[in-house]
This record gives C-alpha cells, sequence and structure tokens, in this order.
C-alpha cells in the first residue's frame, strides 16, 4: 500500500501489528507487568503433579539370640574365683596357645597332667577351661576380661584350642548350641586376628550311642561349613572315632565315666593336636 494512505479498514498490516513503539526509543511496548506477577509461573504450576511413595514398612526386629549364644557370665564361688586366677595367669603374658572349654579342657591338669608338661607346656600354653561351662558361660568369660588379657601385647596368641558344647546337650538343641560355638569362633577371630583355631568337634559321650550323641553328631555336621567358610584360620579336627570301638561302645579305660577322659584319653587328644600345632 502507498505510503501515507491509511489502510481502509483502520487497521495494521500483520507484520507491523505486533508491537507499538515508544517514539522516543523506537523500542518495543510491553504491557506493564501487575505488581508480584512472577516472569514464569511457577514450576508447580506447569510441571505434572509429583506423587511420594508410602514409606516402606518397617522390618519386623529380628528374633534375640539363643541362650546358648548369649553372653553369660558364672559368677560367685569357686567358678568366679577360677574366673578371676584364669585371668590374672594370661595377664601375666607370655602365652601362645590357649586351651578353652569346659571340664575336659580343665582336666589337662588333672589326668592329662603328664600330657600337658610334656607337650603343650613348653609350647607357653594356657589352660583356660572350667568345669560346667556351656557356650554361653565361655561366651560370658570372654567378655568379662579372658579375651582382653589373651589379646594384650604382653601375650603372642598363635593358636586357640577350642571344645565346648557337651554340656549344652540336653537343654538345647544342636542348633542353638552350633549358634554359641560360632559366636565363640567370630569373636575370637575378631579379637585375635593372627591366631589360628583348633575346633575340636565334641567329643562323643555314654557307654553306648545314645540321643545325647545324636545331638552331638548334629552339632558336629552343622560345625563343618562354620570352618570351611575361614578355612585359612579355623581348622575342624572331629577324633570321636577315636574313642570309639568299631561296635560304638565307649571304653571305660578312655572315659572312666563316660564323659571325662583318662591319662590315655588325653594322650590320644593330645597326639592328635600335635599333629596340627608343629
Amino acid at each position: 500500500m502507498p505510503s501515507g494512505r491509511a489502510h481502509p479498514l483502520g487497521l495494521l498490516p500483520r507484520s507491523r501489528a505486533r508491537h507499538f513503539y515508544r517514539p522516543e526509543t523506537n523500542g518495543p511496548l510491553l504491557r506493564p507487568r501487575a505488581a508480584g506477577i512472577p516472569d514464569h509461573p511457577p514450576a508447580s504450576a506447569t510441571s505434572h503433579p509429583t506423587h511420594t511413595a508410602p514409606p516402606l514398612p518397617t522390618p519386623p526386629p529380628l528374633p534375640p539370640p539363643p541362650k546358648a549364644a548369649t553372653s553369660e557370665l558364672r559368677e560367685g564361688g569357686s567358678l568366679g574365683e577360677r574366673h578371676t586366677r584364669i585371668v590374672a595367669e594370661a595377664s601375666q603374658g607370655g602365652h601362645e596357645i590357649a586351651f578353652i572349654g569346659d571340664s575336659i579342657t580343665e582336666g589337662w591338669a588333672g589326668a592329662g597332667k603328664d600330657a600337658w608338661a610334656n607337650v603343650w607346656a613348653p609350647h607357653h600354653a594356657i589352660n583356660c577351661g572350667i568345669g560346667g561351662d556351656r557356650t554361653q558361660h565361655v561366651l560370658g568369660r570372654l567378655d568379662n576380661g579372658l579375651l582382653d588379657a589373651l589379646a594384650a601385647p604382653n601375650n603372642n596368641i598363635k593358636w586357640v584350642v577350642l571344645m565346648i558344647g557337651t554340656n549344652n546337650v540336653g537343654g538345647d538343641s544342636a542348633a542353638d548350641i552350633t549358634a554359641g560355638i560360632e559366636a565363640i569362633v567370630h569373636k575370637l577371630r575378631t579379637r585375635l586376628p593372627n591366631a589360628q583355631i583348633a575346633l575340636f568337634a565334641v567329643f562323643p559321650r555314654g557307654q553306648f550311642p545314645n540321643p545325647q550323641r545324636d545331638t552331638i553328631n548334629a552339632i558336629n555336621t552343622r560345625l563343618i561349613p562354620i570352618a570351611a567358610h575361614d578355612a585359612k584360620s579355623i581348622h575342624l579336627i572331629d577324633i570321636g572315632a577315636k574313642f570309639l570301638t568299631p561296635t560304638g561302645e565307649l571304653p571305660a579305660a578312655l572315659m572312666p565315666d563316660f564323659l571325662h577322659l583318662s591319662p590315655a584319653g588325653y594322650k590320644i587328644w593330645s597326639d592328635e593336636l600335635a599333629n596340627v600345632i608343629k
């Protein structure tokens, strides 16, 4: 359309209708924004609404460990005194092998004294056995001074000889007793990481095959994967057959009361252990 002539409809051409221009700036004339209105709408107004996933349900609490795997210290009387003496002896230092267990281990000072004096005393061994101990009682003693003393710098524990569990038989299941033994092994490996563990399968008891032996056999079977999990440090030694006749009888010559070893029984135990601890 020629310059200077009005548009027939009084409208500007499309190309010029998009902006008004300030005469003094020749720039676009923007419509003023009302106070409080942002340049862009908030993200919540333009984005899709978010959906918060419901919280996961709280898992149920783990069941408590069985009694056989719970630390329990027997205090008072001769038992407490024996524990105190063992901790004191361990604190003196100079020990390289620690025997831990119940009355069968304590018996190295009795029927097994000759084998102890001839073989294990020269290896700087310490007898940490207490009669009547169950797995939970060994845990209690470890937690109350014994493990601190054995792990002290004045000791150099290279081996721990562990045989425990027979006193639990009849009161705890094979699974629970094994859990107790595993808890003991775990504590020993944690506090004495450089020590090897000679883990003896529970010895047979009773003159003839009986339900207690069935439980013992179940325990010993369950110990196999525990030792296999850390085979470089845990050595499972099962010498139960050494005490039995071919018919399964336990001779009184080896265990006079069909539970505790005679000097001949300790000789068998000592010889088998010497094959492992050179």
